[in-house]
């Protein structure tokens, strides 16, 4: 089973303002985004996340990686971050508003813990993969991490295993907060007492761990992993675990968005509808464009979506087996790939899709529902990959609330 060890965070001081230097994940980020994070405070967490030379002519900096580990250093040096003199836990909480249902935006939560995760080859053993990726290139963040050795950002974990929301749930005031810029609020509590810590430990120990966000740094790591096991003799070391946020798998706590698709291709409104029709139930959508989306929610209907009308989607009975892991998102991939000059585009954003193709962007959208905790389970206990870009986890946990430091 795997293994889920506390480690001597790094954090920032108690003196700096969290809301100025914490920063979504680096493959959420775009370059206008990237420079209003950095220019908030200089010791903003992108730089080393995302690390730029060019704005610093840091001494002994000869490229990307070699300036984030010269700025890591220095904000340890200079108190901008400080080293957890004990081995901790880390109880992360993040509290936002919800976008469903439409009418009731309530207050909810997503509550786990932040640990070391010992390191698997990926896709055997207990740390199992939801999905299946997007080949990209995997080097820019294995040169980070050989420079830095250290874990910028975590990787998020489902735990399989029950109770551990009850076992993490705190009464007493965290040990830091902060508040993001889409006003999710971010807090932490650093654990270090040895009976709760090994508590945690025993239970995220006793079940499986299905990779929901973070592939790509899985599998970096595992890389990273070998090549420092090649070069000390196969000894273990820090370079076995990685730094993971694990939350349990339940509908409480985890909150699914649907990642959409924009189309880009050369093919008519018609041709599209007519590749689609062979898995698809197709009808025109005849209702107000705002109430599309609870629409969709309320008949489990997808959407195709472009300026000249709207039509609301979905697989054949027949085409779909009884098995609670087959997604809609399979036969949508069957039909698309069936144009050749298509280009795809995945955007999670709702609004943001549609005025994609209002505005000329693109020619057209498939708006989908999001995958059920029920698909995921099942998916996981079948140890079956779900196809790419099935699912979009949110809120995002945000790098700067703990960096964890290899040794």
């Amino acid at each position: 089973m795997p293994k889920f060890i506390p480690f001597c965070g790094i954090r920032y001081s108690s003196n700096i303002d969290l809301n100025q230097v914490i920063a979504p994940p680096y493959d959420v980020v775009d370059k206008e985004e990237r420079s209003k994070l950095a220019s908030r405070h200089r010791g903003n967490a992108i730089k080393i996340e995302l690390p730029d030379r060019s704005e610093s002519d840091l001494t002994g900096a000869t490229d990307n990686y070699s300036y984030a580990k010269l700025l890591l250093d220095s904000w340890i040096d200079d108190g901008i971050l400080i080293e957890d003199i004990k081995p901790c836990f880390y109880i992360y909480k993040m509290t936002f508003r919800s976008e469903f249902p439409i009418a009731n935006h309530r207050e909810i939560s997503t509550l786990g813990v932040l640990g070391a995760l010992k390191i698997e080859e990926p896709g055997t053993g207990d740390v199992l993969p939801h999905e299946n990726t997007i080949k990209k290139a995997k080097t820019d963040r294995l040169d980070l991490l050989r420079a830095t050795r250290t874990n910028i950002s975590p990787i998020w974990g489902l735990s399989l295993s029950n109770r551990l929301t009850d076992l993490l749930d705190k009464t007493t005031p965290p040990t830091a907060t902060a508040t993001d810029d889409d006003g999710v609020l971010h807090e932490l509590w650093a654990i270090s007492e040895d009976a709760l810590i090994n508590q945690i430990s025993n239970l995220v120990d006793s079940a499986s761990i299905l990779i929901a966000d973070g592939h790509h740094r899985y599998e970096t790591s595992w890389n990273y992993r070998n090549e420092i096991r090649n070069e000390n003799g196969n000894q273990p070391g820090d370079q076995d675990f990685v730094l993971a946020y694990i939350v349990e798998l339940n509908s409480e706590q985890i909150h699914l968005h649907a990642i959409h698709r924009l189309l880009n291709t050369s093919h008519s409104i018609p041709d599209l509808l007519d590749l689609l029709n062979p898995n698809y139930e197709i009808h025109k959508y005849e209702g107000l464009e705002e109430d599309l989306l609870e629409k969709m929610r309320l008949n489990g209907e997808n959407a195709f979506f472009t300026t000249e009308g709207i039509w609301l989607i979905k697989a054949k009975p027949t085409l779909i087996s009884m098995s609670k892991s087959d997604l809609e998102t399979k036969w949508l991939e069957t039909a698309l790939n069936q144009i050749t000059d298509l280009e795809v585009t995945f955007q999670h954003g709702f609004d943001y899709v549609m005025n994609q193709v209002i505005n000329g962007k693109a020619k057209a959208a498939i708006l989908l529902n999001p995958v059920s905790i029920e698909q995921i389970k099942a998916s996981s206990e079948a140890r079956f990959r779900m196809p790419p870009k099935s699912t979009f986890f949110t809120p995002k946990p945000r790098t700067g609330m703990v960096f964890r430091r290899l040794k």
